[in-house]
């Protein structure tokens, strides 16, 4: 356990609900925070194993949370989620926000 690690982690939560703070359902939104955590984890472990010189994690908060909350901000929307009744939409948004986060990257 690390104080680093758990601020971190919450501020993962945070960055990843970003995408749908207007739009996501109060368990969704549970949801999307828990798996930023889990995200965080992962791409902390990847940073650290590739040797990038991160001291403060912000490649796994920012770019990991915030591609998981990009994409998963159409999946568990209100209006138009796969939980909802126009799953349709739902995956035209997904490729949208993919094809946003790929160029972003690039």
């Amino acid at each position: 356990w690390s104080l680093l690690s758990s601020i971190n982690g919450a501020l993962s939560g945070m960055v990843a609900i970003c995408a749908a703070a207007d739009s996501a359902y109060s368990w969704g939104a549970l949801v999307i925070g828990v798996v930023a955590g889990i995200v965080y984890c992962g791409w902390s472990k990847l940073v650290v194993r590739v040797g990038v010189d991160d001291p403060l994690d912000a490649v796994a908060v920012h770019l990991g949370a915030g591609l998981w909350g990009v994409l998963a901000a159409p999946i568990l929307s209100k209006d138009v989620g796969l939980v909802g009744p126009n799953k349709q939409a739902a995956l035209r948004l997904f490729g949208w926000n993919l094809l946003g986060a790929v160029v972003i990257m690039v």
